[in-house]
C-alpha cells in the first residue's frame, strides 16, 4: 500500500482542526513539537545542567550543613551562648534553603527525564501528559521550591537584622522559635503550591477541558465554551451555578462524549511550569499576579534589610583590620545574593505585569523563565551560603584557567620534571576529597 504525503498550508497548522489522520499538524506547542517534549535543544541542555547543579550542589551543602549542626550541638560548651545560638540558627536556615533548592533540581531533572521517555512520539501523548498527576506534581514541586526559598531567605535576612540591631535579644531567644519560623515557611509554601489542586465549585483554576466532540474544531475546549454548551442543552429555565453541575450536565447529555481531563494551573505547557504569565482574560490570573507580587515584595524587603545590615556593620567608628575585611566580605556576599535574586525574580515580575497589562510576550520569554530565570537561584545558593563549597569550586576553576605547568596548590608539595625543560619545578596537585574534609574542619566553628 502506497503512502501518500499531503502538503498542508501553514495557515491550517495549529488552527484546531486535525488535517492529518495522526494529528501531527496540531502538535506544536510553546515548548514541544511533534517529536520532543522540549523541542529546543538549548533549553533541554539548560534543564540538564541547571537540574544537575541544583541537585548535586544543594545535596552536598545540605549534608555538610547537617554535619556542622550536629557537631556544634554536641560540642556546645561555650560561654558565649548567644554566639552559638546565632550560628546554629543560621545553619538551620541554610539547611532548609538547600532542601527547597534541591526540590528545584528534582523538578528540572524530572521534566527532562520524562522528555526522554516521550522522545520521538510526544505528539501522541501531549494531552495525557499535561493532564496527568505526574505533570501536576512536578509543577507543584517547582512552586513549592520557589516559594519556600523566597520565604526562608526573607526569614534569614530578618534574623540577621535582629542579631545586628538587637544582639542581646539572642541571649533570651529559644531555638524552638527559629524552628517554628522554618515550619511556617514550609506551611505557607505548601499552601500556595497545593491550592490549585483544590476542586473548587467555581472551577477557578481550570482553563480548558479535554472533551472529544464533533461540533468544535478541537477536542481541547475552553471552560467558558463548555459552560455555554451546558446552558444550551439544559434549557432556558435551568441554572448551573457550579462547575460540578456543568460537568454533570455534560455527562448526562453527551454519554458518548466523555470529559477525559481538565487542564489547569500546572498543565498549560509541556514542562508543567505554573501559569505565571496570565492576562486578565485567562483563568486564575489573580492568583498568578498574587504570587508574582508576593515574590516581588519579598525581594524588595530583602534589599531594604540587607542595606540596613550593611550600614550598621560598616557604621562603626572604631574598627580593626579584621573587621574591615569582614565588612568587605559581607559586602561582596550581599551583592552576590541580591544580584542572583534580581536576575531570578525581577525579570519574571516585569514580564508578568506586562502580560497582565495586555502586552504580548514572545515564546522566548517563557523559555528563558523555565530554563534560566527560575532555576538560577537554586543553582547559585550553594555557592553563596556555603564557604566550603564555594572555595572548592573556585579552586577548581582556578586550576582550569592556569597554564599547563601551574596547578592548584595542595597541602603536600610534589616535584615534577617538565619534559624538554631540563629542570625541575615545584607544583601542586588538584584538591582532593581529603583536602575538602580538612577545610571543613577549618571552617567548622567550635563553640568553645
Amino acid at each position: 500500500m502506497a503512502v501518500v504525503f499531503i502538503k498542508i498550508d501553514k495557515k491550517f497548522v495549529q488552527n484546531g482542526i486535525k488535517d492529518c489522520d495522526t494529528g501531527l499538524d496540531e502538535c506544536q506547542t510553546l515548548f514541544s513539537d511533534r517529536y520532543e517534549m522540549i523541542a529546543n535543544p538549548v533549553l533541554r541542555s539548560l534543564f540538564w545542567i541547571m537540574g544537575f547543579v541544583a541537585l548535586v550542589g544543594n545535596l552536598a551543602t545540605n549534608i555538610l550543613t547537617l554535619i556542622e549542626m550536629v557537631f556544634d550541638y554536641k560540642s556546645n560548651t561555650s560561654r558565649d551562648i548567644s554566639d552559638c545560638f546565632v550560628k546554629l540558627a543560621n545553619k538551620f536556615f541554610i539547611f532548609n534553603l538547600t532542601i527547597s533548592d534541591f526540590l528545584m533540581g528534582v523538578y528540572l531533572l524530572g521534566v527532562v527525564c520524562q522528555g526522554v521517555n516521550y522522545s520521538g512520539h510526544y505528539c501522541f501523548v501531549d494531552k495525557e501528559w499535561r493532564s496527568s498527576s505526574r505533570c501536576w506534581i512536578l509543577g507543584t514541586i517547582e512552586v513549592l521550591s520557589s516559594e519556600a526559598s523566597a520565604f526562608i531567605m526573607a526569614s534569614m535576612s530578618t534574623f540577621r537584622l535582629v542579631t545586628i540591631y538587637k544582639p542581646f535579644l539572642t541571649r533570651t531567644m529559644k531555638f524552638k522559635w527559629i524552628f517554628l519560623v522554618g515550619v511556617l515557611c514550609w506551611l505557607f509554601s505548601s499552601l500556595f503550591a497545593f491550592l490549585p489542586w483544590l476542586p473548587l465549585e467555581s472551577g477557578y483554576f481550570v482553563s480548558e477541558v479535554w472533551f472529544p466532540n464533533h461540533f468544535f474544531k478541537t477536542d481541547a475546549i475552553s471552560k467558558d465554551d463548555l459552560i455555554t454548551i451546558a446552558h444550551q442543552v439544559s434549557g432556558s429555565h435551568s441554572t448551573l451555578q457550579s462547575w460540578f453541575k456543568v460537568k454533570e450536565r455534560i455527562s448526562d447529555k453527551f454519554r458518548y462524549n466523555e470529559i477525559k481531563a481538565e487542564f489547569g494551573f500546572y498543565s498549560q505547557t509541556s514542562v508543567c511550569i505554573p501559569r505565571f504569565y496570565a492576562s486578565v482574560r485567562e483563568s486564575a490570573w489573580e492568583y498568578s499576579t498574587f504570587l508574582i507580587t508576593l515574590n516581588f515584595m519579598l525581594f524588595i524587603y530583602m534589599v531594604v534589610v540587607y542595606v540596613l545590615v550593611y550600614k550598621k556593620a560598616t557604621g562603626k567608628k572604631f574598627s580593626t583590620s579584621d573587621s574591615k575585611n569582614r565588612n568587605e566580605d559581607m559586602q561582596k556576599r550581599i551583592s552576590r545574593l541580591l544580584l542572583t535574586d534580581f536576575f531570578c525574580w525581577i525579570p519574571v515580575c516585569i514580564m508578568a505585569y506586562l502580560r497582565v497589562a495586555g502586552f504580548f510576550l514572545p515564546p522566548d520569554a517563557y523559555i528563558a523563565s523555565a530554563g534560566f530565570l527560575l532555576p538560577i537561584n537554586s543553582a547559585m545558593n550553594p555557592l553563596l551560603y556555603s564557604p566550603l563549597i564555594g572555595q572548592c569550586i573556585s579552586r577548581r576553576l582556578k586550576c582550569i584557567t592556569d597554564n599547563l605547568f601551574v596547578i592548584c596548590p595542595r597541602h603536600v608539595d610534589d616535584t615534577t620534571r617538565v619534559a624538554g625543560a631540563g629542570e625541575h619545578i615545584r607544583q601542586k596537585s588538584l584538591p582532593t576529597v581529603h583536602d575538602c574534609s580538612l577545610e571543613l574542619r577549618e571552617f567548622r566553628t567550635k563553640c568553645q
